[in-house]
């Protein structure tokens, strides 16, 4: 078997503009088919922002489930969940780029976690949700929160040796961070343990 490293996303990449409109229809759980009804015996759904088809909103070679390395943050994006990692001599920072508006999710038990990383700080968004339990169809009016799908990047001091990153700074500094950022403790990694905040819309 061969293996392969991490896609590095290097230039900045700019979505079209349907990718920043709300979705008004549900997402199942595996994030990829989005519903307007759906059963009691679908796992889960939830309001998520850009089109049905999202394939084309991200950088060639992006998935839910992996990261760029080196990585920046699409046109529009914000870092998000910023964490910094000792790897021997070298410091990496870890970070989600959410949409602008958005912030990184924080509860990990979430059914959207894994492929919505991101949810609106607006908490004030209307919505009409449209679905089917048992056969009869319900709608619910409210204000609920946008899930977003993130990308997550990695990068070392040696990626970017004179790039200023807008976002992303120090542990003790604010505003733009200038790479290489000071040495932190060592600290056991655990891919499962990422920043999530409890919002969005959700039927069990």
């Amino acid at each position: 078997m061969t293996s392969t490293g991490p896609v590095p996303l290097t230039t900045i990449f700019t979505q079209s503009s349907n990718c920043r409109n709300v979705t008004s229809s549900l997402e199942y759980v595996d994030g990829t088919n989005y519903i307007s009804t759906f059963s009691a015996t679908d796992a889960s759904g939830w309001m998520s922002l850009g089109p049905e088809d999202w394939s084309t909103c991200y950088p060639s070679g992006y998935d839910t489930q992996s990261y760029f390395s080196p990585g920046e943050c699409p046109s529009g994006y914000t870092t998000a969940g910023v964490s910094f990692f000792s790897l021997g001599n070298e410091v990496e920072t870890r970070a989600i780029c959410c949409p602008s508006g958005y912030n990184a999710q924080t509860g990990e038990s979430l059914p959207w976690y894994s492929t919505n990383p991101c949810t609106s700080s607006n908490t004030d968004i209307p919505a009409t949700a449209s679905f089917t339990i048992d056969g009869v169809e319900t709608s619910s009016v409210g204000t609920f929160g946008i899930n977003a799908k993130g990308i997550s990047i990695r990068r070392q001091s040696t990626d970017f040796a004179s790039a200023t990153c807008t976002g992303i700074s120090s542990p003790t500094s604010s505003g733009n961070g200038t790479y290489p950022v000071p040495a932190v403790p060592a600290v056991d990694y655990h891919p499962e343990q990422r920043l999530v905040l409890e919002s969005g819309l959700r039927w069990e």
